[in-house]
């Protein structure tokens, strides 16, 4: 699920404004159509050139999700700078327990 407004989490989006909660179906091995991620991107109320940009880190942020082995990617905000780039601000990732030498990996990686 996708939130279009900066929150303190999704639970309370739903609550109190549920059209606000963007779903999207994702198949595993396609993963997201460049058509799904740039309507996401709109729905979260992009505009122009940013719509291409936040449709690219839409997709970047699935291949994070599926790369990890997370359980949650959840990205708080995901807006634009001064520059207008396109960009998330905050991020927290949930792993699988089931791939628990991958976030050694993660932590292992020069940054």
């Amino acid at each position: 699920a996708v939130v279009s407004t900066q929150s303190t989490g999704i639970e309370e989006v739903a609550e109190k404004t549920p059209e606000r909660v963007f779903k999207i179906p994702v198949d595993i091995f396609e993963g997201i159509s460049d058509d799904a991620a740039v309507d996401l991107a709109q729905k979260l109320e992009f505009e122009g050139d940013a719509i291409g940009q936040a449709a690219t880190e839409i997709k970047k942020l699935y291949e994070l999700f599926i790369g990890v082995d997370a359980t949650q990617v959840e990205v708080n905000p995901f807006g634009l700078t001064d520059q207008n780039e396109v960009v998330c601000f905050d991020a927290k990732i949930n792993f699988d327990d089931n791939a628990q030498f991958r976030p050694q990996e993660l932590l292992a990686r020069d940054a």
